[in-house]
């Protein structure tokens, strides 16, 4: 599970689905210790084990913008494995996902991979990372 504070749920919750999570329970002006917020939590048909939670603080609003050191930020970073990297790139570029950047990474230990950046709304780097299942079951 990865929860995630969010400025826009509506805007988060169509971003995500174009990464290919489906939005499993969402609420809307929950409350919990005096305070209202909406939430979304988020599946992949691949993977049901893993959920991503989306909140957004109605009351009391957030406030500012985040630091923009990554070390104060909190979570700044989230990598996803798919198995063909060059198709999701397709995928994305058709979607109209904000402009993707690839890097190669042909020394790393595992024989060499191919990462695609993309942020998200709030600016989150989501990483996918063409690495085949059945390589990740050995």
């Amino acid at each position: 599970m990865w929860n995630k504070n969010v400025t826009d749920l509506d805007a988060s919750v169509a971003w995500y689905e174009r990464l290919g999570f489906t939005a499993k329970a969402t609420a809307r002006s929950a409350e919990a210790d005096d305070a209202v917020l909406s939430y979304a939590s988020m599946v992949t048909e691949g993977d049901p084990s893993f959920s991503l939670e989306l909140t957004q603080w109605e009351d009391p609003k957030g406030t500012g913008v985040a630091a923009s050191p990554a070390y104060h930020r909190g979570l700044y970073r989230i990598a996803l494995g798919v198995d063909d990297v060059n198709a999701a790139y397709e995928t994305l570029a058709d979607r109209s996902l904000h402009a993707p950047e690839f890097v190669q990474l042909p020394g790393t230990r595992l024989g060499g991979v191919t990462v695609l950046f993309l942020r998200d709304p709030d600016g989150v780097v989501v990483e996918l990372v063409g690495r085949p299942r059945s390589h990740m079951r050995r």
